[in-house]
């Protein structure tokens, strides 16, 4: 997000605008250089934008989470009419991306007891599925 701020030239009367820095989507945080060239008024329009966007980003991820089945639908129905060979393979391999994103996040999670468990002889990789005898 461009942080600019606008202020009218006293000879000319038009808008102008100096950029002050830039605050990075992702991060959503405020460098101390950029704090530094804001006043007080400011900081504080910046602050209640920088919340404005957190809380517009949380309802958006929520709004993904419910509505997921159907856009996995919707993604599925256009795969189904795609006749270039190359978009459905890339499109193939997104959506095996996004299954295994979706079952390491249905997983539930584990303590540190139960994670730990199969390093110290519990559950193995062949333990309690019959595995063969070391001889046979």
């Amino acid at each position: 997000m461009h942080v600019v701020r606008t202020t009218q030239n006293a000879e000319t009367g038009q808008p102008e605008t100096d950029r002050l820095g830039v605050v990075p989507i992702g991060r959503m945080r405020v460098s101390e250089d950029l704090a530094a060239k804001l006043s007080s008024d400011e900081k504080i329009e910046l602050d209640v934008r920088v919340g404005e966007l957190q809380a517009l980003a949380t309802l958006r991820q929520k709004a993904a989470a419910h509505t997921l089945a159907w856009s996995a639908n919707d993604a599925v129905r256009y795969l189904a009419g795609v006749t270039d060979e190359a978009e459905t393979e890339a499109l193939r391999t997104v959506f095996a991306e996004a299954a295994a994103t979706l079952r390491r996040a249905a997983k539930p999670k584990t303590s540190e007891a139960e994670a730990g468990e199969g390093k110290r002889g519990g559950k193995g990789k062949n333990k309690g599925k019959g595995a063969k005898p070391a001889d046979a």
